[in-house]
């Protein structure tokens, strides 16, 4: 994939002559042949100015030329658009009543200014399929074994302006479907509005909206993205009035609570501190805040004594939740706590949950109480664990919410809290009160003692993990409800957390668990730059702004003989998502069935730009009827602005006869992504060994090669070529032995070997929480960035006195590109390896003062959107550290030569003595490479 560290504005085009062996784009001679996987060597030809604040943009998809069958993600620069939530409203003079109901402007869903946290590069399409066209066979897509799918991002802002339409949408009255541009139109028929439906082709009149045929330049016939503003779904007449005046008038307050662990060490609440302190300069000064600290106990602190420290002192052990309640018998809840709570914050929960504006003294104050008393705790390490009551912490926040709306529903208040954020930080297991979780080695003790008396224990230690698990699942889902969201840091490098059981904690509500090892490196901490702020400031100023609203609703539909099979994203089934009690009483894997033509609803955890939905599909009969399907995804939600908003996304894609065509104008990137992710969402829920997962890989990459072995027998079988991928016949007879392996089937190839050797399958020595956090991110994660996640970003830097980044050389990721003279910048997603070789190492140090300074700068900038902020880590040839960088390249010293040449045509410039030393560094393992891996799947489907 092309490398991320592009020129921002792409205006300058990459000059092929000047190129050693770059594969750009298919050859002129083979129009239809697919994109190779990686370029051997691209010189990035344009300019990017280091101290600018423009964001470079990401382009993980192979750029293609005029035949390319897969246009690029575009770098041109970032469509410009108004940076607050207007529409214009038409002049009535000269204007039809029905133009009038156009609006010229879409209403943005995140800021359009780099410079704001909630911005995100703009992406040209919301949809991405597998594939241009579906074969029209179900026997043969499923023998074939290549996923149909498509990756959803849909409140992300795309490249040309989406149109706002203020006025009713029109939909089918059999279906439910949105009218959309794929709809045949009669309208010039007696005037009558008829139009057939795109998705189940039943006739519908609607004559008062479609008079005639002059309707037919609306956007919605014009566009595949259509935005809606009903005027008569809007909440209050006062949002009405904003809708068609286009004025903005309603307060935008939202609440934020940050839940800190007492146990954090001094050092880490100095950090703690700071990021805090920076983000909440991010937010807007009405924002409510509140601030939580729990041990054994919970203390909520209280901001109306101005400059002062002061909290209240609640229980850790009691709960106000079902699933608490069945666990514990009525003597340990005594008292129905949930009533006690809303009773006690009925009418001080003022002082709890303040106005930034009003608070930023008495927080500082606060967090200098925090960290005098973790300042003054002895470092000895206690042999009883230190006691962490997280859920009756969070109990308490969402009281506090309950609270406010109490008092706005009964007229005591007029600020209306509408959604927000729960930050909590932990430095180990919840050990106390409601959600305690046994600690691991506790139960091991208990199961190696399981034959004495005691050891009856073991029993509810399993019981209460259980437990435990269904009360943060109740609590996740009612956050949701209350429209707020909670992302969850587990700090501490040797700590454990259960990371498998917190996580539902946040996925229901669209939160995140973030492994915050260390809050600053060595290269942070020496770093004197202030334009990038530290990557747990970045990640925390991030999670607070990127909501844009509230109680989402997302529905997929499709035309009649399609049926999905999957979704993977952050979205929660229910029968009826206006239903709260529904909502409570949702499953995560529920089964229900859906009458086919009809839409599939769910309740998003949370809206936002970042949110994405992988979906899964296929033939529901033996063949389709007519050439295309048609795919409608609609998100319903209540910006900020207490605005009702409806988007509608609609997709076609075309019905070929052969499974040529089919491979032809297939996606191998995606194709990759939506294996990959069900592989690891199958790996996450199934007690499987890893091995076991490895060998379902090579399973499901060996049918897809099983599609291309030749047949002399079959004239449809594909011909032999002089220079296939695999060559398993070197003498290039026509045998039944050989196999013709397109360049965009081997690219799927490659990315799954990737997957087999990355964290997401743990090959690695990693603790199961860092995995489980890796996989949950990688499942709710973009196209762009799971590919990235896959197959590690590898660029060399050669002249590194020159910081214009105009040499920049985007390599794959083999290992024999690791030579002396060189540095290698390797980009994980997760974090950032910068490699020094021995001979390279001199010059570094030569470098101008601020010369590494400013590479580090250009590498935040290119980096400054991704959720979590990746870690820069500097090392030199030989260290400890280098092993992590060469464990994720492909080992390709053990090719021949040729091979290695044909995968890096810059090894073509080293003399017989550098390459020999260079083929000396690298130890002798059992690991097969790539090439080494393909040959062997190959000769056992032979």
């Amino acid at each position: 994939p092309a490398s991320p560290y592009s020129n921002p504005t792409g205006s300058a085009a990459i000059d092929s002559s000047k190129l050693d062996a770059v594969i750009l784009s298919p050859t002129s001679e083979s129009p239809q042949s697919p994109v190779r996987f990686v370029p051997s060597s691209i010189v990035i030809s344009s300019d990017v100015d280091s101290t600018s604040n423009t964001a470079p943009s990401f382009n993980p998809i192979p750029s293609g030329g005029s035949n390319s069958n897969f246009s690029p993600i575009p770098s041109s620069p970032f469509a410009s658009s108004p940076s607050n939530y207007v529409i214009l409203t038409p002049s009535a003079s000269g204007a039809s009543p029905s133009q009038q109901h156009v609006t010229s402007l879409s209403i943005n869903h995140v800021s359009t200014d780099p410079n704001d946290p909630s911005y995100l590069p703009p992406l040209k399409r919301c949809v991405e399929p597998t594939a241009k066209v579906i074969l029209n066979n179900r026997d043969e897509l499923q023998k074939s074994g290549i996923p149909l799918g498509l990756s959803v991002t849909p409140l992300i802002n795309i490249t040309k302006p989406v149109p706002c339409l203020r006025r009713t949408a029109v939909y089918c009255k059999n279906c439910n479907a949105f009218i959309n541009k794929y709809c045949k139109t009669f309208f010039e028929r007696n005037n009558t509005g008829q139009w057939v439906c795109s998705l189940c082709h039943h006739t519908n009149y609607n004559q008062a909206e479609y008079s005639d045929d002059s309707c037919l330049n609306f956007p919605e016939f014009k566009k595949k993205v259509v935005d809606f503003v009903d005027p008569l779904l809007q909440h209050n007449s006062h949002s009405l009035g904003n809708i068609l005046n286009g004025e903005n008038n309603q307060t935008r307050v939202q609440a934020y609570f940050f839940v800190i662990d007492l146990n954090l060490s001094y050092t880490d609440l100095v950090s703690l501190k700071s990021g805090i302190i920076s983000a909440l300069n991010s937010l807007g000064p009405l924002s409510k805040i509140g601030i939580v600290t729990f041990s054994n106990v919970v203390s909520v602190y209280q901001f109306n004594i101005h400059g002062v420290a002061s909290s209240h002192i609640f229980s850790g052990n009691y709960s106000g939740t079902a699933a608490y309640k069945n666990m514990h018998s009525a003597n340990e809840n005594k008292t129905n706590y949930e009533a006690y709570l809303k009773q006690r914050f009925k009418e001080d929960f003022r002082q709890f949950l303040f106005p930034l504006k009003d608070c930023m003294t008495t927080i500082d104050q606060i967090f200098e109480a925090l960290i005098s008393s973790a300042g003054a705790k002895k470092t000895v390490e206690k042999k009883t664990p230190q006691p962490r009551c997280l859920g009756a912490a969070i109990e308490i926040c969402l009281s506090l919410i309950e609270a406010n709306n109490d008092s706005v529903n009964n007229n005591k208040t007029q600020t209306n809290v509408q959604g927000g954020g729960i930050v909590a930080f932990l430095t180990g297991i919840p050990n106390r009160g409601p959600g305690a979780i046994p600690d691991t080695n506790e139960t091991a003790t208990v199961a190696a003692n399981r034959n004495k008396p005691e050891g009856r224990d073991n029993i509810s230690g399993e019981l209460q993990r259980e437990g435990a698990i269904e009360y943060y699942k109740e609590l996740g889902l009612k956050i949701n409800v209350l429209n707020f969201r909670l992302d969850l840091f587990c700090c501490g490098l040797r700590n454990v957390f259960e990371v498998p059981v917190l996580q539902n904690l946040v996925l229901s509500n669209g939160g995140v668990i973030i492994m915050q090892k260390q809050f600053l490196n060595d290269i942070e901490k020496s770093s004197q730059n202030n334009d990038y702020p530290a990557p747990f400031n970045r990640t925390l100023e991030l999670l607070l702004n990127r909501a844009c609203g509230k109680n989402g609703e997302f529905s997929i539909q499709c035309s009649n003989g399609v049926s999905f099979t999957h979704i993977i994203g952050p979205a929660i089934k229910a029968r009826d998502v206006g239903d709260k009690d529904s909502i409570k009483n949702a499953q995560y894997s529920a089964q229900e069935t859906v009458e086919e033509g009809k839409p599939h609803r769910f309740r998003l955890g949370i809206v936002s730009g970042r949110v994405n939905v992988s979906v899964f599909y296929g033939l529901s009969e033996e063949t389709l009827p007519g050439d295309e399907i048609v795919f409608q995804f609609v998100v319903k939600y209540t910006n900020w602005q207490n605005n009702y908003l409806i988007r509608v996304i609609t997709h076609k894609t075309r019905i070929v006869p052969t499974f040529d065509l089919f491979i032809s104008r297939l996606n191998p990137y995606l194709c990759s992504v939506l294996m990959a992710k069900k592989t690891v969402l199958f790996a996450r829920k199934q007690s499987t060994s890893s091995d076991e997962i490895l060998e379902d890989i090579d399973r499901s990459l060996m049918k897809i090669l099983k599609n291309f072995k030749v047949d002399k027998s079959n004239p449809h079988s594909p011909a032999p070529v002089s220079n296939p991928i695999v060559n398993t016949n070197p003498t290039n007879t026509t045998t039944n032995n050989s196999f013709v392996v397109p360049l965009n089937v081997d690219s799927i190839a490659k990315y799954l070997y990737l997957l087999k050797r990355s964290p997401l399958l743990s090959p690695l020595l990693q603790h199961p929480d860092d995995v489980d956090c890796i996989r949950c991110l990688f499942l709710h994660s973009s196209f762009e960035e799971s590919l990235n996640i896959l197959c590690p970003f590898v660029f060399v830097l050669q002249d590194f006195k020159n910081t214009d980044f105009n040499a920049l050389k985007v390599v794959s990721p083999e290992d024999m590109v690791m030579q002396s003279k060189t540095m290698i910048v390797m980009d994980t997603y997760f974090d950032v390896y910068l490699w020094c070789g021995k001979e390279s190492v001199g010059r570094l140090e030569g470098m101008e003062e601020n010369g590494f300074e400013l590479w580090r700068k250009y590498i935040r900038s290119v980096t400054r959107f991704r959720v979590p902020q990746p870690y820069l880590m500097v090392f030199n040839e030989g260290s400890s550290m280098a092993r992590n960088l060469q464990c994720r390249m492909i080992p390709s010293h053990k090719d021949a030569y040729q091979q290695q040449i044909r995968s890096l045509p810059q090894l073509a410039e080293l003399d017989q003595v550098e390459y020999n030393a260079l083929m000396k560094k690298f130890h002798k393992t059992d690991e097969p490479s790539f090439l080494q891996f393909i040959t062997q799947l190959i000769r056992q489907v032979s």
